[in-house]
């Protein structure tokens, strides 16, 4: 028995020692996820649903701060802050699921979040939506009234 003894209070520290160590590297090795999860969402985000939840198909790495949407011809492509994605979708369906968002149609094929909107723009008839990101979008002369209407700026 004291050999047994002698041989647990040998061993004893060493394995408190490598226990302690892998738990605090597993430990400092959660943080980063933990610290993300706790980040402040920004106030796009705040704004509305999780875009992928709204729209499935929506890489959820392209995050919930969409800039605007476009078709062409069978597909739509997704432009957010985070990048951009091709989706096998409807133009309309997509338009209708994005409802509960701060955004509108400004043009048959063209969807704008109205909190990346810049300024308007009139050359000729025609009138361009210039985008946060730098995108010039049509705005149709028949959606323009509603456009100013909901974000308050004019032709230049």
């Amino acid at each position: 028995m004291t050999i047994f003894l002698s041989e647990v209070v040998a061993v004893a520290p060493m394995c408190l020692a490598v226990s302690l160590v892998v738990t605090l590297i597993l430990r400092y090795a959660a943080l980063p996820k933990a610290a993300e999860q706790l980040r402040k969402p920004s106030d796009s985000e705040e704004a509305g649903p999780p875009l992928n939840s709204l729209i499935p198909s929506i890489p959820p790495s392209l995050g919930n701060d969409i800039i605007r949407m476009h078709a062409q011809d069978h597909y739509v492509q997704i432009v957010t802050t985070k990048g951009s994605s091709l989706l096998t979708e409807q133009f309309g369906d997509c338009v209708e699921k994005l409802r509960k968002l701060d955004g509108m149609q400004c043009h048959r094929s063209h969807w704008i979040c109205l909190g990346h909107a810049r300024d308007v723009t009139r050359k000729g008839s025609s009138y361009t939506c210039t985008l946060s990101n730098g995108d010039q979008i049509p705005v149709s002369r028949r959606r323009y009234s509603e456009l100013k209407a909901r974000h308050g700026f004019g032709p230049k």
